[in-house]
């Protein structure tokens, strides 16, 4: 338990360097563990980190495409410019000589 609060401290900033890792075999000896006892344990501590894959943050997804204006909207506007639609540009009559008689 001391030499894995002792990697755990080393590995803080997700490494060990060559000074810590000569502290832990220091360590290691004096707490009667052998190289192999100590580099199971560093195993079973770096087993139960989470991956670095689940650390990452889901982005949110992309906003909708903006609608289409409507077109009471496109109405509107036209008539806030001064352009006003024809009777014969509304949908639903007829145009030309087919529609006089």
């Amino acid at each position: 338990r001391d030499y894995l609060e002792l990697f755990r401290i080393a590995m803080e900033d997700g490494a060990v360097t060559g000074k810590e890792r000569k502290m832990l075999g220091v360590q290691a000896r004096l707490l009667g563990l052998v190289a192999a006892q100590a580099s199971r344990l560093e195993a079973l501590f770096l087993a139960q980190l989470p991956s670095p894959q689940s650390l990452l943050v889901p982005l949110p997804p992309p906003p909708p495409p903006p609608r289409p204006p409507s077109r009471a909207r496109l109405r509107a506007e036209h008539v806030s410019e001064g352009i006003r639609p024809s009777s014969s540009s509304r949908p639903g009559r007829s145009h030309g000589p087919a529609a006089e008689e």
